[in-house]
C-alpha cells in the first residue's frame, strides 16, 4: 500500500478548484476528529457515481432482477421473518436509506446512529416530513458505544457503513452481540481495497472506459478540465482527510463469512463505474441520449467483466445471520 502517490497533488490541486479549500484546511488541523469533519455536511453535489439514476437501477437489477424492485422488498419477500421486528441501522448519515426502510413497512421500529450531529439532526427532520418520526429514532453515537445497549435486535442494516469501520473485527463483534439468535445482518457496502488501493488491471480498464466517453461528458464537477483518468491516492492522505474510509474494507466479507452464516451474496459492480464516474456524475443525472448510450456501454462492459471473473465486484449486497453456535 503507497503512503504517498504522486497523484496526491492533482487531487490536492482538484479539490480547492472545485471549492473545497475550508475542508482541504479543516483535514490539516491534527486535534480536529477529522473522520466525524469529513462526513458532517448534508448537501451531496452531484459528482459521485451513485447519483446517477440509471446506476441505482442497475443496483437494482444486480439485487433483485428488476429496475425497480429495491433491496428493501427483497428483503421483505425472502426473509419475512423480519416483518415487524426491531432493527438497528449503523452510520446512517442523513437518513435516506432508513426513509426507504420505513416506507418498506418491514419493521415496526429502527434505531440508528451516525457520529455527525449535523446529519442526524437532518435524519430527524426527514423523517418527520415523512411521518416516520414515531418508526424512527436516530441518535448520535459512534461505533464503539453502539446505541439501544440493553436491546437487542432482530435484524442490523449496513448500508455504506462497515467500510468505515477502522477494525473491522471489533465492529461486527459488537454488532453480532446487537443482534437475537438467529438476527440477520443485511449489507450494502464497498468491500474492495483497503484505502482505495486500486489494482493496475482495474485502473487500465477503468482508463480504457473513459477514453471512450466524449471529452463534453468527462468535464470534472465545477471545473473545465476534462477527465482523462482517475487519480490514485496514497495512504496517507486518506488518513489525513478521512481516516475511516474504507480503513480496513476488504476483510468486510472474511470477517463476516467467519462470524456469519451467509445466506445471500450478490454483486453490484462498481469496480470500474465507481471510477469512470468520480466527478464527471453530473453529466449522467438527467443524461441526453448521447450520455444515455455512454451508461449502458459502461454498465454493460463492467457487468461482462465482473461475470467472466476479470474483475471482482467491489460493491455487495448481502444478508448474513448470526450463528447458533455463537450464541
Amino acid at each position: 500500500m503507497a503512503l504517498i502517490h504522486p497523484d496526491d497533488i492533482l487531487r490536492l490541486a482538484l479539490k480547492l478548484r472545485q471549492g473545497y479549500f475550508w475542508r482541504v484546511v479543516d483535514s490539516l488541523v491534527p486535534w480536529f476528529d477529522s473522520a466525524e469533519r469529513a462526513w458532517r455536511h448534508v448537501a451531496h453535489p452531484p459528482k459521485h457515481w451513485g447519483s446517477i439514476p440509471r446506476i441505482q437501477q442497475y443496483w437494482n437489477t444486480s439485487i433483485s432482477g428488476s429496475l425497480v424492485v429495491p433491496l428493501q422488498e427483497v428483503v421483505s419477500n425472502e426473509f419475512p421473518e423480519l416483518t415487524g421486528g426491531r432493527a438497528l441501522s449503523i452510520a446512517c448519515g442523513t437518513g435516506s436509506n432508513e426513509i426507504k426502510w420505513a416506507k418498506s413497512g418491514l419493521f415496526k421500529h429502527i434505531d440508528a446512529f451516525d457520529q455527525s450531529a449535523s446529519r442526524i439532526e437532518h435524519a430527524r427532520k426527514s423523517a418527520v416530513s415523512f411521518n416516520h418520526s414515531t418508526l424512527l429514532d436516530f441518535s448520535v453515537a459512534t461505533f464503539s458505544d453502539l446505541p439501544g445497549m440493553n436491546s437487542t435486535y432482530d435484524a442490523v442494516i449496513a448500508e455504506n457503513a462497515l467500510h468505515h469501520a477502522q477494525d473491522v473485527p471489533t465492529v461486527v463483534g459488537r454488532l453480532q452481540d446487537r443482534l437475537r439468535p438467529g438476527g440477520l445482518l443485511i449489507l450494502r457496502d464497498y468491500v474492495g481495497p483497503s484505502r482505495f488501493q486500486w489494482s493496475h488491471e482495474q485502473l487500465r480498464y477503468a482508463a480504457n472506459l473513459l477514453a471512450e466517453v466524449p471529452p463534453r461528458l468527462r468535464i470534472r464537477w465545477n471545473t473545465s478540465q476534462v477527465k482523462t483518468r482517475h487519480y490514485r491516492t496514497g495512504s496517507l492522505a486518506m488518513r489525513l482527510t478521512d481516516p475511516s474510509e474504507a480503513a480496513m474494507s476488504d476483510s468486510i466479507l472474511p470477517t463476516l463469512r467467519s462470524d456469519f452464516e451467509q445466506l445471500m451474496l450478490k454483486p453490484i459492480g462498481g469496480t470500474l463505474l465507481q471510477l469512470v464516474f468520480d466527478d464527471i456524475a453530473h453529466h449522467f443525472v438527467e443524461p441526453d441520449q448521447e450520455a444515455r448510450d455512454v451508461l449502458e456501454h459502461c454498465i454493460e462492459t463492467e457487468s461482462a467483466l465482473i461475470s467472466a471473473g476479470k474483475l471482482p465486484s467491489d460493491f455487495v449486497f448481502g444478508v448474513f445471520r448470526r450463528k447458533e453456535q455463537q450464541q
